[in-house]
């Protein structure tokens, strides 16, 4: 279907001549698929590290920055991927507040946030037919997720707000 003007549900997508891909179109299918491969291995390998690290201050950290590296490019993060970076986001924010890391350090995790609903958007508009705007959905699980790991920030900067101090509306 057709984006109305000023809908934010909505995601253009470029039609890749046949043999590239990205959101530009600017690399060879092959090497996409290759780097998609990579990096969704490299997530993994970072999951793995979150479910098996004692949670520190600097393990925290250390995921947060690893988590904001490998989900720089959506382009080359899978539906698998996305998801994997979801549950990365939710360990980190997790263990945050046990381990007492300030909720500002917790920044990048938006970014690989946002990564995910863009994959999950981009893969979406992908899935259906690859001419013109069409309106784009996430998984539920993965708009829940997102929403968790959302509200679970919001409360944590609540929490570091010091008495008399404004409040604000996550």
């Amino acid at each position: 279907s057709q984006c109305a003007p000023g809908d934010l549900s909505c995601a253009a997508s470029c039609e890749c001549f046949p043999g590239f891909g990205g959101e530009t179109c600017a690399v060879t299918a092959e090497e996409l698929a290759a780097s998609t491969a990579l990096r969704d291995s490299l997530l993994a390998n970072l999951l793995t590290v979150t479910a098996s690290e004692e949670p520190s201050a600097e393990s925290v950290g250390s995921w947060v920055s690893g988590l904001l590296l490998l989900s720089e490019k959506s382009e080359e993060v899978s539906q698998e991927g996305s998801a994997v970076i979801l549950n990365i986001a939710t360990a980190a924010v997790d263990a945050a507040s046990s381990v007492g890391l300030a909720p500002e350090s917790l920044a990048s995790v938006l970014g690989a946030v946002d990564t995910a609903a863009t994959t999950a958007a981009l893969r979406a508009a992908s899935a259906g037919t690859r001419r013109g705007r069409r309106l784009v959905s996430g998984s539920s699980s993965s708009v829940n997720q997102t929403r968790n790991i959302l509200g679970k920030m919001g409360v944590q900067l609540m929490d570091s707000m010091v008495l008399g101090q404004a409040a604000f509306v996550v």
